[in-house]
């Protein structure tokens, strides 16, 4: 399934790795017990609800690794204790599951999938934030009814550790709709805020442009026009609006 994402940051979702595959610097402390010990003295660890055990026993079964055999139920199984337990990247496991029909499961189900993403990042895990932040935005195939409220208010709180998310908000505010006021010299202002300097964002425009006429439904061709409007020069120049004023989150639409 083809999701647009465009001109969203870059994030790295670190995803924990099987037990004997993992450097001393690819977990923390509560991890690291796990480096010498057996498939079965993880799946023991597991059994008594340690959810670093239980997250290697659910990568060790989804993939067929550490000698056990691959088992999408198993797998599916492991994930789902240790969300339970509100481990953040066993619930975007689960989350990235139900939306693709994966681990063994028989349909999608996009309400448990956001379900999930929304746990998730609530805990913290930033690629189920860029997740929801594409579904609320209605920039996916997925038939959800978009909320572009909920998708600028975690673009921004995405924005306070990356900068470069303001330019999607800059695109939302252009775009409107989705309950969302359209307003572009707010937009102008957060595109500045985003320290993008203009060669950059050119760049960016070649790049992701033409990604966006291809594979964008027709009744996602506004997004396309959003850009189209991001990529006005005007924006580079000292802006005619007053500058916004406080914090993000003082300032931010809501």
């Amino acid at each position: 399934m083809i999701r647009l994402c465009l001109m969203v940051a870059l994030w790295v979702c670190v995803m924990a790795l099987p037990h004997n595959a993992r450097a001393e610097g690819d977990c923390g402390p509560e991890c690291q017990k796990l480096l010498t010990l057996t498939i079965q003295e993880v799946e023991a660890l597991a059994d008594k609800d340690d959810v670093e055990a239980q997250i290697t026993m659910g990568f060790s079964y989804q993939y067929g690794a550490n000698g056990v055999e691959k088992s999408d139920e198993k797998a599916l199984h492991w994930y789902t204790r240790a969300a339970s337990l509100d481990n953040a990247n066993a619930q975007f496991e689960l989350a990235t599951a139900y939306r693709n029909k994966g681990l063994g499961l028989d349909a999608f189900d996009i309400i448990k999938a956001i379900y999930w993403y929304d746990r998730a990042a609530k805990n913290g895990h930033i690629e189920a934030q860029a997740q929801l932040i594409a579904l609320y935005s209605g920039e996916t195939d997925e038939d959800i009814v978009p909320d572009a409220l909920r998708a600028m208010d975690l673009t921004l709180d995405a924005a306070k550790r990356n900068p470069f998310m303001y330019l999607h908000a800059a695109r939302l505010l252009f775009r409107g709709g989705y309950g969302l006021e359209k307003d572009d010299a707010k937009a102008m202002e957060y595109i500045k805020r985003s320290g993008i300097t203009p060669a950059e964002f050119k760049a960016i425009m070649a790049d992701e442009y033409p990604i966006c006429l291809k594979y964008a439904r027709h009744s996602r061709h506004d997004v396309c026009k959003a850009m189209e409007q991001m990529a006005n020069p005007d924006w580079a120049k000292p802006s005619s609006q007053p500058p916004l004023k406080g914090t993000p989150a003082e300032s931010d639409p809501k």
